[in-house]
């Protein structure tokens, strides 16, 4: 009955998010040891390191994303970067994470905001009670060559 129960909860939750605990907590130790921290020799092994971290951990950096972060790291910060930085990066750089890259046109209703962007509307979400939410239709900035 356990099985189906959680088989059916999961439905209902985001993994991501929420969960739901079969018993009542005793302790928030999970068992897991961290991996070490340690450094992705860039300075040493050029791009390469960058390449081969990406693919080992995963990080969905693209072309774009590596030739960046290379010449961040050792042109303009003159250091390696941690594993943990990559992943960091790699968080922060995700598709549902890119609202610093979109670019788009702004609408009030069915009413267009000729010319105003999303910058324009960053602080949409600290709008006062009453005022109209707008809706964004963007376009990433990068594939635009900008």
């Amino acid at each position: 009955m356990q099985h189906v129960f959680m088989k059916f909860s999961e439905s209902l939750y985001d993994r991501m998010t929420a969960c739901i605990y079969p018993e009542q907590l005793r302790t928030f130790e999970s068992g897991i040891k961290p991996e070490p921290v340690f450094f992705v020799p860039l300075i040493e092994e050029g791009k390469a390191a960058l390449e081969k971290i990406n693919r080992e951990m995963g990080l969905g950096l693209d072309d774009w994303d590596i030739d960046y972060y290379y010449h961040l790291f050792v042109r303009d910060i003159g250091r390696n970067p941690t594993n943990v930085e990559c992943f960091d990066l790699s968080q922060s750089n995700s598709e549902h994470s890119r609202h610093w890259f979109l670019q788009g046109q702004a609408y009030c209703g069915r009413q267009g905001s000729a010319g105003q962007s999303y910058e324009d509307h960053q602080g949409d979400a600290r709008r006062k009670p009453g005022q109209q939410r707008y809706c964004l239709q963007g376009q990433l900035k990068r594939h635009q060559g900008v």
